[in-house]
């Protein structure tokens, strides 16, 4: 049996509304979102831990741990995984104020990584 744990780590939101941005089934992936232009009113980042477990004895079998970032905008709710697009955010926060940020117009764009995969970030529009 799988099971889904959320924690919230850093939130412009209140308990509530940090609750239901995580648990919202209205978000599209930032994969959908490139290119797409919007401004953002909030955000949550949360670890999201997935518990897989034997049905018989409950042993755990695996526990996998991924961060997660849910942008609240405009447009809509944009989710991702990408630990880019969550560095980048955290670096417009702390270098330019959040402030700054509900102001500014931003994209997702993606790229090529070195390896081949594709990876997506959040820069100002």
């Amino acid at each position: 049996m799988k099971q889904l744990k959320k924690n919230i780590i850093e939130t412009s939101l209140d308990k509530i509304g940090a609750y239901k941005a995580v648990n919202t089934n209205t978000s599209i992936s930032a994969k959908e979102a490139v290119g797409s232009e919007f401004k953002l009113t909030n955000y949550v980042i949360y670890e999201g831990t997935v518990i897989e477990t034997d049905e018989v004895t409950g042993e755990v079998i695996n526990k996998t741990v991924t961060n997660n970032v849910i942008l609240e905008t405009n447009i809509g709710y944009i989710g991702s995984n990408s630990p880019t697009i969550i560095g980048s955010l955290k670096d417009m926060i702390d270098n330019l104020g959040m402030e700054t940020i509900l102001e500014m117009p931003l994209v997702i764009t993606n790229g090529k990584a070195k390896s081949g995969n594709t990876f997506y970030d959040l820069e100002l529009a």
